[in-house]
C-alpha cells in the first residue's frame, strides 16, 4: 500500500498522473485525513483572495493540532490497546464482524472524524457565507465556533466516508467496519460543532481540546456500536 502525498494528488488533479491512476485501479493507494484536508484547502484558493480571508484566515496545523486530531487514533490503534480491548471483552466478534478488524474500527472512526472536521471547516467557509449555529440555528459569521452549514457538513460526511471506506478495505473489515467507523466519525463531527458552540465559546477549553474530545467521542461511539453488534 502507498500513502500518496498532497503534492502528488494536486499534480494529478491538474494534469493527470498515469502511475497514480494505475495504483488507484489496483487498489494500492491509501488516504490520510490531513492529506484530504490539504486538498480541501487547495479548493479554497479563490476564497483566500476574498475580503473574508483577512478576517478568517486558513491556518496551517501545528504540532498540538496534529496531536489533538491523531492522538486518539494512534492510541486505540496500538496493538497492546487492541489486545486489552479484546481480552477484557470490550471488542467481541460473534459472526457479524470479522475477528481481525473490530478494534481497528475505533482508530478508523477517530481518523474519519478528523478528516470530516477538517474538510467541513475548510469547505464550509467556501460553500456557505451564512452558516448557522448548531445550538440555536441563528445565522453566524463563517469561521464562528459551533457554526455549521449544509454544504460543509455534507462534504465532511463524505470525507469521513472516504477515510472509513479506505481503511475498512485495507484492513479487510468489510461493510460492517465501514458503517461502524463512518457512524463514529459523523457522531464526532456533530459533537465537535456542539462543543465549539458551548464550552469552547465560553473559553473553558481551546480548539485543540475540542478536537481531541471529538475524536475520542468518535472512537467511543464506534465502540458502543461494536458492543451492540456483538450482543446480537
Amino acid at each position: 500500500m502507498i500513502l500518496v502525498d498532497t503534492s502528488v494528488w494536486i499534480d494529478h488533479l491538474r494534469a493527470g498522473n498515469e502511475q497514480l491512476v494505475r495504483l488507484l485501479q489496483q487498489g494500492q493507494v491509501l488516504a490520510h485525513p490531513f492529506v484530504i484536508g490539504e486538498i480541501a484547502r487547495s479548493a479554497a484558493l479563490s476564497w483566500r483572495r476574498s475580503p473574508d480571508a483577512e478576517r478568517h484566515p486558513l491556518r496551517s496545523p501545528h504540532a498540538s493540532q496534529v496531536a489533538a486530531n491523531l492522538g486518539v487514533a494512534a492510541l486505540v490503534s496500538n496493538p497492546l490497546v487492541q489486545l486489552w480491548l479484546v481480552d477484557h471483552g470490550w471488542v467481541v466478534a460473534r459472526g457479524i464482524i470479522p475477528s481481525t478488524a473490530p478494534a481497528l474500527a475505533l482508530g478508523l472512526a477517530a481518523l474519519a472524524e478528523a478528516a470530516a472536521d477538517t474538510v467541513s471547516s475548510e469547505l464550509g467557509q467556501v460553500l456557505s457565507s451564512h452558516p448557522s449555529m448548531i445550538t440555536t440555528f441563528r445565522k453566524a459569521e463563517p469561521g464562528t465556533d459551533g457554526a455549521i452549514s449544509l454544504g460543509g457538513t455534507a462534504m465532511g460526511i463524505i470525507a469521513g466516508a472516504a477515510v472509513a471506506a479506505a481503511g475498512s478495505w485495507a484492513f479487510g473489515g468489510g461493510t460492517s467496519i465501514f458503517m461502524v467507523s463512518w457512524a463514529g466519525g459523523v457522531f464526532g463531527l456533530l459533537l465537535d460543532s456542539l462543543l465549539g458552540a458551548t464550552i469552547e465559546r465560553r473559553g473553558w477549553i481551546n480548539n485543540d481540546a475540542v478536537n481531541f474530545l471529538s475524536t475520542a467521542s468518535a472512537a467511543a461511539f464506534a465502540l458502543s456500536l461494536l458492543l451492540i453488534c456483538a450482543a446480537h
